[in-house]
Formats: structure tokens, sequence, C-alpha cells
């Protein structure tokens, strides 16, 4: 499995893997339709986010005790290193309030339950947690990992594009990604 660890259009890093993104397996007999229905929607989130966080997911499955992450070459690679461990040590906190809040809003969805119809208000917020505490452990995995980054001059081409703001060879570059690296929907993680 590849990890990516590169910059998008507007200059912020994104972390992702060579596997398409996947719904999420959580597979219940009783109330399957609604469970069905949540799964749905959150595979409607941005695949920037559902992306990343399904990589993170994936960490937990890593065997080996080195992960090779590709990027750009544009910085060092000890610079490169340190800026990935401060990108999980941030994730990481943001994925422990994230999931604070999302507990305090559990109970507000309960209470939805008395409503009509079905609670998929629930069902999705359940979902994400669920998605965001497998991603927290896989953030800690990777946290404990040896990192090797390769350079990839595709990726440095595509830095440097982002950093003139030049759209049309950002264009021309995210074409040429989408034909080399076996990533699903680059264009959308990185450009749109």
């Amino acid at each position: 499995m590849d990890y990516y660890f590169v910059k998008d259009f507007k200059k912020n890093y994104r972390f992702f893997s060579s596997h398409p993104i996947h719904p999420i397996e959580v597979n219940f007999t009783k109330w399957r339709k609604r469970w069905e229905e949540a799964k749905r929607r959150l595979m409607m989130l941005p695949p920037k986010i559902l992306s990343q966080e399904q990589a993170f997911e994936r960490a937990l499955k890593i065997k080996d005790q080195e992960t090779i992450i590709y990027y750009s070459g544009i910085k060092d690679k000890d610079r490169m290193k340190r800026k990935f461990s401060l990108f999980l040590e941030k994730q990481r906190s943001k994925h422990f309030f994230l999931l604070l809040f999302e507990t305090i809003l559990l109970p507000i969805s309960g209470v939805m339950a008395f409503l009509p119809g079905p609670n998929v208000f629930f069902y999705v917020l359940f979902l994400i947690m669920y998605t965001q505490w497998r991603a927290m452990r896989g953030i800690k995995i990777l946290i404990h990992k040896n990192h090797e980054f390769v350079c990839s001059s595709l990726l440095k081409e595509w830095e440097s594009a982002v950093e003139s703001r030049s759209s049309e060879q950002m264009e021309v570059v995210i074409e040429k990604m989408a034909r080399e690296f076996p990533v699903n929907k680059i264009r959308k993680i990185l450009y749109q």
C-alpha cells in the first residue's frame, strides 16, 4: 500500500493512500435499512476528508515497522519527517476533540428517535464517530512507525504548480498524476 503526503491546491497538506475510498464496513442485522442509508450519507463526505480518514484507518493493518510515504522532495527529508510528525500530532488532537464533541451530540440525536421516521442522524453520527475512532487508532500506530520518505518528481511538479498558482499547469500535472498513480479520485483529493 502506498501513502502520499502532499500539498493540495490550497497549500494544505493531504495524507492519503493508493487504495480507493470504500464504504464503511459495519454490518448489523437489525435496522439494516437505516444503517445502509447512514452509510450512503457518510460516503457523501468530500473525498479529501474521507480519503484521509481511511488512510489513517488503513494504518491499523500495517505489519511492517517501516512505512513508505511519497512526497514532493521540495523540502529535505528531515524537514518533511518533522512536518509529518507535527501533522500526525495535530490530527490526533483534532480527532480527539471531534470525538469529544460528537459524544456530547450523541444523546441529543437519541432524543430525535421520538420524531416520526428513522433516526438516520443518530446512525450517521455513530458511523462518523466510529470512523474517527479507527482513524485515531491508526494515527497512533503511524506515530510510532519509522517513515521512509520517497521523492516523486511528479509530486514535485505538482507542488511547484501549486506554488506558482498556475491553474493550467495544475491541470496538466493532475492529469499525469491520475494516469501514473494508483489513487482513485486524486483530482478531487488535491484539486477540487
